[in-house]
């Protein structure tokens, strides 16, 4: 705190965790894939500024990011029930 002014802020680090999904593209195929864990990171920043004893003026950012990861994939024709073929660490996934 600066007089009248107060700052405040933070980083964290984190890791996600891996999921699967079914992406069914009807009537071609049925995609099955399975991603890996991301590492995400985030900061905030926070500035306060006493306009009176009883007031202030408040203003606040943050950032958040969580990184590429990739997967594998599963494929199967959806008519005849057939596997297409399987691809391990193909699949990408940016959020």
């Amino acid at each position: 705190m600066i007089g009248d002014l107060s700052i405040s802020g933070g980083i964290r680090a984190g890791l996600t965790i891996g999921f699967e999904d079914i992406d069914d593209h009807w009537p071609q195929r049925r995609i099955y894939d399975d991603l890996y864990s991301a590492p995400a990171m985030g900061a905030d920043v926070a500035v306060s500024c006493a306009v009176t004893p009883s007031a202030s003026l408040y203003l606040r950012g943050s950032f958040d990011r969580v990184f590429q990861t990739r997967g594998d994939e599963r494929s199967y024709a959806t008519v005849p029930g057939e596997f297409n073929g399987q691809w391990e660490n193909t699949v990408a996934s940016a959020f």
